[in-house]
């Protein structure tokens, strides 16, 4: 059963990038999350003080992001609370700075963070690393008793449960855990996110992570974390398939002798419209056939 649908309509999203003039270093080592080696010399990590959102839903005030790549960083605008982010890379730092929510941003999880309550920890880190990264969070940040929030493809929220308890195999949920599954579209605020909420998971914290996701664009809950598989294929991994349509749709009009300028134009508008008129006229297979075969029609 899907719950929740939400419909996100296009707005302008130009990047808030803004130089913070309260600026302080903050010392760290090569070991970011968890005990893994980046094998690079570390750059000079620095906290940044900015101003704390007034507004906080459903008593979630303090947030942790671990990890922000280009999917932590679709979710920073629409955290609500004072938000806190680790990564060992900083790759997207200048990204982050002007976000109203941002308290500070660090390479590593430190003893400073330990002596913090965390309401919502958000796991934007690979799926490769979670067996590293989350025990150590869990170790270090003892004094919270979080909702765990997922966007890594692939591990069921029984296997975070297990890591976050420290024990080694799978086993039934024990803490709170919201599985999301967004796509890229998400970093204009036109995504998907299908979310998934073990046992555990109580009324504020699935409508903390609800609206979150509604800033993604549209959304919806499943009730059977199995059909994640599914949902990482069709529409985690959809935007794929239509860049390399695109490409190839590019690649085939300028073998023909079409200007590079004009194969893209005519490529993006012609996956532009078709689109929109999936969105507009189609409710269901069938309807998108009956577009098809509009063009597809012999004669």
């Amino acid at each position: 059963m899907i719950v929740n649908f939400v419909d996100k309509t296009k707005r302008n999203l130009t990047p808030r990038v803004l130089l913070s003039s309260n600026v302080r270093p903050f010392g760290f080592s090569t070991r970011g999350l968890g005990h893994m080696h980046t094998g690079v010399h570390a750059p000079e990590v620095r906290v940044l003080q900015v101003g704390v959102w007034a507004r906080m839903v459903d008593g979630m005030k303090n947030v942790l992001m671990l990890g922000c790549g280009r999917m932590g960083q679709a979710m920073l605008p629409h955290i609500s609370g004072r938000l806190t982010v680790v990564d060992p890379t900083l790759s997207g730092m200048s990204k982050l700075v002007g976000y109203d929510g941002l308290a500070s941003v660090h390479a590593q999880l430190t003893d400073a963070l330990a002596e913090q309550e965390f309401d919502v920890i958000i796991l934007a880190i690979k799926p490769q690393i979670a067996h590293e990264v989350i025990p150590h969070a869990a170790a270090v940040l003892r004094a919270s008793s979080p909702l765990w929030i997922s966007v890594m493809a692939g591990v069921r929220s029984a296997r975070i449960a297990a890591l976050v308890a420290g024990e080694e195999a799978n086993s039934p949920a024990t803490v709170p855990i919201i599985r999301l599954m967004p796509n890229t579209p998400a970093l204009i605020e036109q995504g998907f996110t299908v979310g998934y909420a073990n046992e555990c998971v109580n009324t504020a914290q699935h409508s903390y992570a609800t609206k979150l996701m509604a800033g993604l664009g549209e959304q919806a809950f499943i009730d059977d974390e199995a059909q994640m598989d599914a949902v990482t294929a069709v529409s985690g991994s959809g935007p794929a398939y239509l860049f390399a349509l695109a490409e190839a749709m590019i690649a085939a009009a300028q073998a023909e002798g079409l200007a590079p300028e004009l194969a893209v134009a005519m490529v993006k508008q012609t996956l532009q419209g078709a689109s929109m008129l999936v969105h507009q006229l189609a409710d269901s297979a069938p309807e998108i056939a009956d577009l098809r075969e509009g063009v597809t029609s012999p004669g």
